[in-house]
């Protein structure tokens, strides 16, 4: 148990440092240490389900014991594994031109996979704006 918490604590504290634009695409890879041997603890620990008792206590503990392994599975392939494909849809923009009303001309770095969005040089519609159509004067 004392390892399950000093996990959980030294994935937040990690979470929270890397809370910053730079740095949060690599918050996933660096909590791996911590997160998976949580979740290889938590597998084993339920693989020797408690069958004594009640037919409806047994019911219960494999219905929450296979609640948790999905959870677990769900962490790793999709949390880890979204975040490993999804990398070359990440972009910034750098700003070509700066106009009055806080108005800025921008170009596109990054964020393109083959057959997906708009390819670098393509135009991008000018209805994108930004600006809440609720707020504006």
């Amino acid at each position: 148990v004392a390892m399950v918490v000093g996990s959980f604590l030294a994935s937040v504290f990690v979470t929270s440092r890397m809370n910053r634009a730079s740095l949060y695409r690599f918050e996933r890879f660096l909590t791996i240490p911590f997160r998976w041997p949580i979740a290889i603890f938590v597998a084993l620990a339920i693989m020797n389900p408690d069958r004594s008792g009640s037919t409806t206590t047994v019911l219960i503990n494999l219905v929450a014991h296979g609640a948790t392994i999905a959870l677990l599975l769900t962490d790793v392939f999709v949390g880890d594994l979204l975040m490993l494909l999804g990398r070359p849809l990440e972009c910034s923009y750098e700003i070509v031109k700066q106009l009055p009303g806080r108005v800025y001309v921008v170009r596109r770095v990054g964020g393109v996979m083959p057959g997906m969005g708009n390819p670098p040089g393509q135009r991008i519609s000018e209805l994108i704006t930004g600006i809440d159509p609720k707020s504006a004067v």
